[in-house]
């Protein structure tokens, strides 16, 4: 489950009338916001998402210090509008973190949070924002999804599988396993893409985490009634948390068209 910080900072007067509250907000925060993120859910139409990743360091007691704070709704990372930066950067560091260990010694760290800041009107005079769904672990660009099996696909067969893997100092993933796996068709598919996958590595007391992390892969056809599994992810030995974390990393999500 992931870890969701509801916090009530609201930014006021934006006079946010017959819903233009998003045009209105664009200009308060630089023009520099794009309605992309979060789909719209019934009740939440005017719901705004801005993925972010944020460097932390965290030190032996656990407290966290933010770096920079990076938008992922981009082609390219851009930093974060300084004034809500300001304030995710106080809101991650409010939080305790689980310090790294060597051993039964705590040490100091360097990770990566990640998460989604929503902001929604509360009425026509005021925006909220809140935290949503923060992971601290190690992060990447996107990752080349695997090809669907196509004798699956035309079947409209659903698969899953959890990656397991270390990441290099240069990001590659390595000690590969494979687990779980519902068909080897799945995990065929998994091992032509792996190698292309390249992530940021966690630092613990200064050399590169060598602690393992999952990535579920769910295929499933689009439309289909499949319920997405539950994964017994492992949970982290050295590398530092947030209490209460999902310890899986981003779902992979696969849907296959129908085929005839």
């Amino acid at each position: 489950m992931a870890l969701g910080l509801m916090l009530g900072y609201r930014f006021k007067g934006c006079g946010m009338e017959n819903r233009i509250w998003a045009v209105l907000l664009m200009l308060l925060l630089g023009g520099t916001l794009a309605l992309s993120a979060l789909p719209s859910r019934a009740g939440e139409g005017d719901t705004l998402g801005i993925p972010f990743v944020a460097d932390v360091r965290i030190d032996a007691t656990g407290k966290g210090t933010v770096g920079d704070i990076l938008r992922r709704d981009r082609r390219k990372p851009v930093a974060l509008e300084a004034k809500l930066a300001g304030w995710v950067r106080a809101s991650l560091e409010s939080p305790v973190y689980v310090a790294a260990r060597i051993g039964d010694q705590a040490v100091a760290s360097s990770s990566f949070v990640s998460g989604t800041v929503v902001l929604e009107p509360v009425d026509d005079e005021n925006l909220e924002a809140r935290l949503q769904g923060l992971k601290l672990g190690p992060v990447s660009g996107p990752l080349e999804p695997p090809r669907y099996p196509v004798d699956m696909a035309r079947s409209g067969q659903a698969g899953s599988v959890l990656v397991v893997f270390r990441i290099d100092g240069d990001g590659h993933p390595r000690d590969i396993r494979y687990l779980d796996a519902s068909d080897a068709r799945v995990e065929a598919a998994l091992k032509q893409v792996i190698p292309k996958w390249r992530f940021k590595p966690e630092r613990v007391d200064g050399a590169v985490s060598d602690d393992p992390v999952a990535v579920p892969v769910w295929f499933h056809p689009m439309g289909s009634s499949s319920t997405m599994p539950n994964w017994a992810c492992p949970a982290p030995v050295r590398r530092p948390y947030l209490t209460g974390q999902d310890p899986c990393l981003d779902v992979i999500e696969v849907a296959a068209m129908p085929m005839r």
